[in-house]
């Protein structure tokens, strides 16, 4: 019995992650959903005072609207439960980054490993700014993807503004 696979099963690319109609300029489907770990929570308490507390990478599920430049972040892939958002402006900006990792995650690892990058200039769900949106992906491959899809949907973010 033969079993076909398409060219997104062979690269380990789920297809249900990409869309169907955006394309980058080489022809390849944007990512819109997928799972990475963020850096985690503000650093102000529920009291609004500042805390010098431990803020833990966490395993979040990230769905991306490029049209309308909204990141929107869940506890899982059921997308049930969303934990916030990151408004993409025409001042956000990307960087590759190389984190001081410490803990379960900084011991061992090799430079694939952490595959982080960081984006700022955007504001969250109230529209306030975001000093830094921190996160990590699991492989070179979907750090590549999520950073060409933010980077195109910038691009329409700045191109509607003017």
């Amino acid at each position: 019995r033969s079993v076909v696979l398409s060219m997104g099963e062979l690269l380990g690319r789920k297809e249900e992650e990409f869309s169907k109609t955006l394309k980058d300029e080489f022809g390849r489907a944007l990512r819109t959903r997928g799972e990475l770990l963020k850096k985690g929570g503000s650093r102000t308490s529920i009291r609004g005072s500042l805390t010098s507390g431990r803020r833990n990478w966490q395993t979040r599920y990230f769905s991306l609207d490029i049209d309308r430049g909204e990141w929107r972040y869940f506890d899982d892939a059921t997308m049930a439960s969303q934990k916030g958002l990151v408004q993409l402006t025409a001042a956000t900006a990307i960087a590759r980054a190389s984190p001081t990792l410490k803990g379960r995650h900084g011991r061992n690892a090799t430079e694939d490993e952490l595959n982080f990058f960081e984006l700022s200039g955007c504001l969250d769900d109230k529209g306030a700014a975001r000093e830094l949106f921190q996160v990590r992906a699991k492989t070179a491959q979907e750090l590549e993807d999520w950073i060409v899809s933010l980077e195109f949907s910038i691009k329409l973010v700045r191109e509607a503004s003017g």
